[in-house]
């Protein structure tokens, strides 16, 4: 997503641990955060920000990625996890409706949970395992 964020102008700031240690199947965890960033880079207008967040405590990892965007409904945030669900017509023009539900799956068999809140700029999304 580096050429689509480039090409977008957009700000990506990282936050990462010195040092920390994932067990988990890295090509479905991967397949988590492509989603989670396509999203983000696809919904952050030109020269916004999106930040990228990585934490450890008590033995869990939670990963967040952070965009400037219009807030998601009420609606929205009850139902963005579910098969086939698109948050509108003009804001998903293309995709299937699928990539979150599936990312969700994936982090519930590794035992961990996702999440998605409106913040005071955005939108977040996360995962702990």
């Amino acid at each position: 997503m580096e050429i689509a964020a480039q090409a977008k102008n957009l700000r990506i700031e990282f936050s990462f641990p010195d040092d920390f240690t994932v067990t988990a199947d890295e090509s479905r965890i991967a397949q988590v955060i492509e989603n989670f960033v396509t999203n983000a880079v696809k919904y952050t207008a030109t020269g916004g920000h999106v930040n990228v967040t990585i934490q450890n405590r008590n033995g869990k990892t939670t990963f967040s990625i952070e965009n400037e965007s219009p807030p998601l409904s009420d609606e929205a945030l009850q139902k963005v996890w579910d098969t086939f669900y698109r948050v509108d017509e003009s804001r998903s023009s293309s995709g299937t409706g699928l990539g979150l539900a599936i990312a969700k799956s994936i982090i519930e068999l590794h035992g961990g949970k996702c999440y998605v809140q409106n913040t005071k700029t955005g939108v977040k999304f996360s995962f702990t395992i």
